[in-house]
């Protein structure tokens, strides 16, 4: 029997006052320190309100008290899940259906925590035990299409996700979810439809948000005045009311003295943002700039490795709240902080509108803004933003760097197949399927009309994609035969992919960064046509900055032309091919060093400012 001070903190605490709660679970404590039942309930008290560390203690105490109690274990599963020490929490997880196989939820969880852990089949057979016991469980689908999407079976992902939505109509991650796999698969209109869902289902939920401002960057009816619009939504919605409670600045306002630069992202591991990332981090004047790095990293790799042998200091903070990760960054006296993520996955834009330094930066993540007026400077040249024009859609200020935006490091070392052409001209695009909308296909048509005999190759991660793509394609006369598609592959099979394309041709409106980057150094031209915004000038940015300027197009017919004279001229495409890596490696995009300086130079101009102020 529950004894009355533990009945009335069960009641407190299920009212939702939680310091009345707090204040009856620890007198109830005072009497019997042992009680797990009110150790247990303590514990989730503290978790739920952020105060993980004592939340998990409290548990602790109680396992040592009632080490057969199956909820309990979950219970700090879930709170070290929070923390983000997924092997702890897997633990805890396992144990707990050790002691009670029907604890369905358990089920999700673990699955969760193995998926985090990078073993996603695992993951799947926990999803799968679970709907077996509860086919009903609308959570269960949902995670088991995340594997799905994870591994680059999205039409999977997206029957798991309509399942998960049929049994629960209200659910606004899954209808977020369901939005991704359908972006990743060109289909825009549906996935930013679906994102819209979503928002209304979870108008607090800022990733959700985030999500959809990220994909409308790809839609082609989105131009740089509707961007900014979706920003400022945003920051509307979700960033406003924290400008409120930005503290006073404690910097030392010295102009010349070593700054604290600190960059925060979720992706320093193999993944794109590194090929930009290492060179940058790695030619830091360490004599004038302390380099801090906060990490969000779920698994750590070699690349992590190298990248914290760049920072002066390095933070895993993966499992650290926004408020928290703020508090974080204004006790390192951080000078000027630099946002990698913006909008994309695992973004802290949150800790940004908390403006934790005084000097704030957007890089890298996408050609354009966070929205955010915290954020105080993006970094962009004067190619993707030249400096007649119209920047009014930026929430912060532009600072052009002197050549390109970006450094481009492979981080591998392939060599290119000569550059002899034996058979018909193939065009390719490696870029992300959801950048393959209607009207940018429509184009390629006529390029491929324009050159008889050519082939176009595409990635793509949908047979459904395949063949919606194959449909239109037949619709402005190209034959299914003159297409071909690659799936899934690692770096290396994907870099060898350029083997066999020509030319590459770079989507829009959104263009290609990396795998623009990625085809020069395989020795593989890329013809862009020059879009309405920044994200659609990356590539002339890129072209212009080697030499390559007559790759550029700026309307659609002498796109087509282009590439039709490219195809037609195979002595000068052999002879483009033959020196474009050496041409690369000589050119500043690849030039580390006068990189760094040029960023250095930027956040010195930055600092002073601030000081001036």
């Amino acid at each position: 029997m529950i004894e009355p001070a533990l009945q009335e903190a069960l009641e407190s605490h299920r009212r939702g006052d939680l310091p009345a709660a707090e204040r009856l679970y620890r007198a109830a404590l005072a009497r019997r320190p042992d009680d797990p039942v009110c150790l247990g309930n303590l514990g989730k008290l503290l978790a739920d309100q952020g105060r993980v560390d004592e939340g998990i203690a409290a548990y602790e105490q109680a396992l040592r008290a009632a080490p057969h109690l199956a909820a309990l274990h979950y219970n700090l599963g879930m709170a070290l899940r929070s923390r983000g020490d997924w092997a702890a929490a897997e633990a805890r997880y396992r144990r707990a259906l050790e002691l009670s196989p029907g604890l369905v939820a358990a089920y999700n969880n673990l699955g969760n925590v193995v998926q985090a852990q990078g073993r996603g089949e695992e993951a799947a057979a926990l999803y799968r035990e679970g709907l077996r016991r509860n086919p009903g469980d609308a959570v269960a689908h949902n995670n088991l299409g995340n594997v799905h999407k994870a591994a680059g079976r999205v039409d999977e992902a997206l029957a798991c996700y309509g399942e998960a939505l049929r049994l629960a109509p209200g659910f606004a991650e899954a209808w977020s979810n369901r939005a991704d796999a359908c972006f990743l698969t060109g289909r825009l209109d549906e996935a930013l439809e679906c994102g819209r869902r979503a928002m209304q289902l979870a108008p607090a939920n800022a990733i959700i948000h985030s999500n959809f401002v990220f994909m409308a960057h790809f839609h082609p009816a989105f131009d740089a005045g509707k961007l900014g619009e979706v920003l400022r939504d945003w920051r509307e919605q979700h960033a406003a009311a924290l400008q409120a409670e930005i503290p006073p600045r404690a910097n030392d306002r010295s102009p010349d003295r070593r700054l604290r630069v600190g960059y925060v992202s979720p992706d320093f591991r193999d993944q794109a943002e590194s090929f930009f990332t290492v060179p940058l981090l790695a030619n830091h004047d360490h004599a004038g700039f302390e380099v801090y790095c906060y990490s969000s990293v779920l698994r750590p790799d070699h690349v992590t490795a190298r990248l914290r042998q760049c920072a002066d200091v390095w933070r895993d903070v993966g499992g650290t709240s926004d408020e928290a990760l703020a508090a974080i960054i204004r006790e390192d006296r951080i000078d000027i902080l630099v946002d990698l993520t913006m909008h994309m996955a695992g973004n802290r834009a949150l800790v940004f509108a908390r403006q934790p330094a005084p000097v704030q930066v957007c890089w890298l993540a996408y050609p354009g803004s966070t929205g955010l007026e915290t954020m105080d400077y993006r970094l962009t040249d004067s190619f993707m933003d030249p400096p007649d024009a119209d920047t009014s859609c930026y929430a912060e200020q532009s600072i052009r760097l002197p050549d390109c935006w970006v450094i481009y490091d492979p981080l591998i070392d392939l060599p290119p197949r000569p550059p002899e052409q034996t058979g018909p001209i193939t065009f390719g695009s490696l870029n992300n399927p959801a950048k393959l909308n209607d009207p940018l296909l429509t184009l390629w048509a006529r390029v491929l009309q324009a050159v008889p005999g050519s082939r176009l190759m595409l990635l793509v991660l949908s047979l459904e994609q395949r063949q919606r793509i194959g449909r239109l394609m037949e619709s402005l006369g190209v034959a299914s035969e003159r297409l071909q598609f690659a799936g899934r592959m690692d770096r290396p099979q994907y870099l060898r992919c350029y083997d066999q394309i020509d030319i590459a041709l770079d989507p829009l409106p959104y263009n290609g960064i990396t795998t623009t980057c990625d085809a020069l150094y395989m020795g593989v031209p890329v013809l862009t046509l020059a879009g309405q915004t920044a994200a659609g000038r990356a590539g002339k940015a890129m072209l212009s900055t080697i030499g390559l300027a007559e790759l550029v197009a700026h309307t659609q017919d002498e796109f087509v032309r282009k590439a039709a004279q490219l195809a037609a001229d195979l002595p000068r495409l052999i002879e483009m091919r033959r020196g474009l890596r050496a041409r690369l490696a000589a050119s500043p995009l690849m030039d580390a060093p006068r990189f760094a300086h040029h960023v250095e130079a930027a956040y010195r101009q930055m600092w002073r400012q601030w000081c001036a102020q």
